[in-house]
């Protein structure tokens, strides 16, 4: 699958035998705004404004390149994240979250084993009744810490999603582990 594939189509994750897919979907339609959006919109505004006249010294080059970082702010916000966003797959299994992301070379595959997961969080979002699932951490910066949440973000149905997710937590926290003997 290429990142032209039609959106509509759910891919088919690889799974283990006897695994059991619990519940899959997409982000939500549409935009998506983040707290690191207003630090974007910030950098984008001051680039604008340089660029139409704000630094008037500075010449064309500085212009130019002010223009463009702007552009490229805004375009990675309202252009390139939705196109993103209708092409990513949430997949929840009995034994693991999977996140299918499109790249240059088809779809990758991330797994979050349940097993491993320490926490398992709902945020809901503002308006549109839509939340996210955070379930793993990754270093990286985000304008409160830094580390970056991982999980199924801007679903319509999280409230759902997240009790499926933690009712397969618990029910494989539950299940007897199997012991192995050597003979």
């Amino acid at each position: 699958m290429s990142l032209t594939a039609d959106p509509e189509t759910m891919a088919a994750p690889s799974l283990a035998v006897g695994e059991r897919i619990l519940w899959q979907g997409r982000p939500a339609a549409g935009f998506a705004f983040r707290r690191g959006d207003l630090l974007s919109f910030a950098i984008a505004g001051y680039f604008l404004y340089t660029g139409f006249g704000g630094a008037e010294r500075s010449g064309g080059m500085a212009r130019g390149i002010g223009l463009l970082v702007s552009l490229a702010l805004l375009a990675e916000v309202f252009l390139l994240r939705p196109y993103l966003a209708r092409r990513t797959q949430y997949v929840l299994t009995d034994r693991r979250a999977i996140i299918l992301r499109p790249s240059l070379s088809g779809l990758s595959q991330q797994d979050y084993p349940l097993a491993t997961m320490k926490l398992v969080s709902l945020t809901k979002g503002v308006g549109q009744g839509t939340g996210s699932i955070g379930f793993a951490e990754t270093a990286g910066w985000s304008s409160t810490r830094l580390v970056r949440v991982i999980g199924f973000e801007h679903l319509p149905d999280a409230e759902a999603v997240h009790a499926k997710m933690l009712a397969a937590k618990e029910a494989l926290e539950a299940a007897p582990t199997r012991e192995v003997h050597h003979g």
